[in-house]
């Protein structure tokens, strides 16, 4: 429900910045503004801190370990004297 407001203050607020400007139409785009913003600082905090985040699958770390392992060998290649070029 939460997402649908904030699909309607996106289409309004697009609507409203396509006309000219105005006394009434100033403020209503600014109360969306406002809205369109304090649901992303406020709203979106809020619902992740009521949600248990998923584990990962066995193929991450290993994946991360393996680009790890890559980087200690990039290093190691670039310690390594240059080869002379023929």
């Amino acid at each position: 429900m939460v997402l649908l407001g904030v699909r309607v203050d996106l289409h309004c607020a697009r609507y409203l910045g396509s006309q000219p400007p105005g006394r009434r139409l100033s403020l209503l785009g600014r109360i969306l503004t406002a809205y369109y913003f304090l649901f992303f600082l406020v709203v979106m905090p809020l619902v992740g801190m009521d949600r248990e985040p998923k584990t990962l699958p066995g193929s991450v770390p290993n994946r991360c370990s393996v680009r790890r392992d890559a980087g200690r060998l990039i290093q190691a290649r670039a310690q390594r004297e240059p080869e002379p070029v023929a």
